[in-house]
């Protein structure tokens, strides 16, 4: 796992060298902490705009599923909620979040519905690169849904 995504080093003791170790690892805590905030942020804002084109690339991808009303409804909310828990990911600089809320048993589920992996990972590319967000924001959201990519895979 990158280390963008790991815990931030604890505090050690005062001497010189632990000092210095220190400092820089509050520094780059705070830098990645503004930066994860800064992304979490920037998808909340464009969290319609994503869940809306991520549904028309599955729907592209599958067109089988556009004949029923429900299935694209279950597809709209499953997208908004991959966003919402991208968004609290980011906030917690954990993927604890998307172990708890989304990978353990979602294949379970789309099993038991007869839906397809396929259309939930379409969809997650879709907002990997249409979120338009840059450097460390891009770099932090993108770790958080690969890593949903390869839990679904």
């Amino acid at each position: 796992m990158n280390s963008l995504i790991s815990r931030p080093r604890a505090v050690t003791s005062d001497t010189s060298a632990n000092s210095k170790l220190s400092r820089r690892g509050l520094i780059y805590s705070y830098r990645e902490g503004a930066a994860r905030v800064s992304a979490a942020q920037s998808l909340e804002e464009r969290s319609s705009e994503l869940a809306a084109g991520a549904v028309q690339s599955v729907l592209q991808a599958h067109p089988e599923i556009a004949a029923y009303e429900r299935l694209v409804a279950s597809c709209a909310r499953d997208i908004n909620f991959f966003i919402k828990l991208i968004i609290s990911a980011l906030v917690y600089g954990s993927t604890q979040v998307l172990d708890d809320y989304l990978l353990i048993g979602m294949s379970e589920v789309y099993r038991a519905l007869g839906l397809s992996m396929s259309c939930a990972i379409n969809a997650l590319l879709y907002i990997k690169h249409s979120h338009r967000l840059i450097e460390a924001e891009a770099q932090l959201t993108n770790e958080y849904i690969d890593y949903i990519i390869s839990g679904l895979s």
